[in-house]
């Protein structure tokens, strides 16, 4: 089987699995009224979340300093943190996610794992197709129109369009400026570390990983919207 053959196998096999309705070269579509973005079957929030507040009206506690932060984290109580890029990102420990008033709006929640699969699937797919080898012409050529061929090589100039801004350790030290962003999900801590599921991209790549944070790091919060 030649590299195209397999290429074009590995896409139907891609779209059967997910179930996407929309054509899988449509990925992401971005409305900027709405402030969200649509991957498949999925819409985002096109910002992380800002709220210095629960959902009932109390104050989020802000850590101000270094030693704040770490005490937050070893008492186990919620804080958040401006991140330290001057983006004014907000990083958010996971007690603050746990807190029993609750901070995500009505209508979006945050990621499952399984919702962070379905992202990478795509994306996997989505990398092979840029591969410089790759004929664009054979492979568009059963599709009506040529619509999808533009609208596939605009929108693969990024994959999500999220923010770099690093994260906070427990300790009140801030890594990967610039470099990395890092998110929480709906999951539950990890049995024996006690360590969180959380997904993060590197801005070099665009591609999303699955990786583990204490729960008193500082991670920023992007939302999917409920079905």
């Amino acid at each position: 089987m030649n590299n195209y053959k397999l290429i074009c196998l590995m896409i139907l096999l891609v779209i059967c699995t997910l179930g996407c309705k929309k054509a899988s070269f449509e990925h992401v579509l971005v409305n900027d009224k709405s402030n969200t973005f649509i991957i498949g079957e999925q819409i985002w929030m096109n910002q992380n979340l800002h709220v210095t507040h629960f959902n009932n009206g109390d104050f989020i506690p802000q850590a101000q300093s270094a030693k704040e932060w770490e005490d937050a984290g070893k008492n186990k109580q919620p804080a958040w943190c401006y991140s330290d890029d001057g983006s004014n990102e907000i990083f958010y420990n996971w007690y603050v996610i746990k807190d029993n008033r609750g901070i995500i709006p009505d209508g979006w929640h945050l990621p499952s794992y399984e919702e962070i699969q379905y992202v990478m699937k795509i994306h996997h797919v989505l990398n092979t197709l840029v591969s410089k080898d790759f004929d664009y012409g054979n492979a568009f050529a059963s599709y009506p129109s040529s619509r999808h061929k533009r609208e596939f090589e605009c929108n693969t100039t990024y994959f999500i369009p999220l923010t770099y801004a690093g994260n906070r350790f427990g300790n009140g030290k801030f890594k990967g400026i610039e470099k990395i962003g890092v998110f929480w999900t709906s999951e539950e801590p990890e049995k024996g570390r006690g360590y969180i599921p959380v997904y993060a991209q590197l801005s070099d790549e665009k591609e999303l990983y699955m990786v583990s944070s204490n729960p008193a790091n500082g991670v920023a919060i992007r939302l999917i919207k409920n079905h």
